[in-house]
């Protein structure tokens, strides 16, 4: 992701676009006056859309495979790691030591 480029097609059109950079930075960043990400842009559709859409918090990509998915996994990670093994992270991986059972897992699967 901080290599690419994440195109969102209604935001590419040209009136869009030019309308944005017209917006002085200072506006995009959140404040208590702008608690939330992206208030300028969801200030510019106020009565274009419904508020509960429009105001709603960010959600996560993972809808699709429900929501308890990242639970489960980091459930899975620490009953598959011991506290044992876990201890010994940094004698095993002296580099980038893993902080979590979850890392430390996953580099296992990595190092094989």
């Amino acid at each position: 992701m901080a290599h690419g480029l994440e195109a969102r097609v209604p935001f590419l059109q040209p009136d869009v676009i030019d309308a944005i950079m017209k917006i002085d930075p200072i506006h995009k960043n959140i404040t208590k006056e702008r608690p939330s990400e992206k208030h300028a842009l969801r200030k510019a559709f106020e009565g274009t859309m419904p508020d509960e859409v429009l105001w709603r918090t960010k959600a996560m990509q993972c809808e699709g495979v429900g929501m308890n998915w990242v639970t489960e996994l980091q459930s899975r990670c620490n009953n598959a790691v011991s506290d044992e093994l876990f201890a010994q992270r940094a004698e095993l991986f002296p580099n980038n030591t893993p902080h979590t059972k979850e890392e430390l897992y996953y580099r296992q699967i990595f190092e094989k």
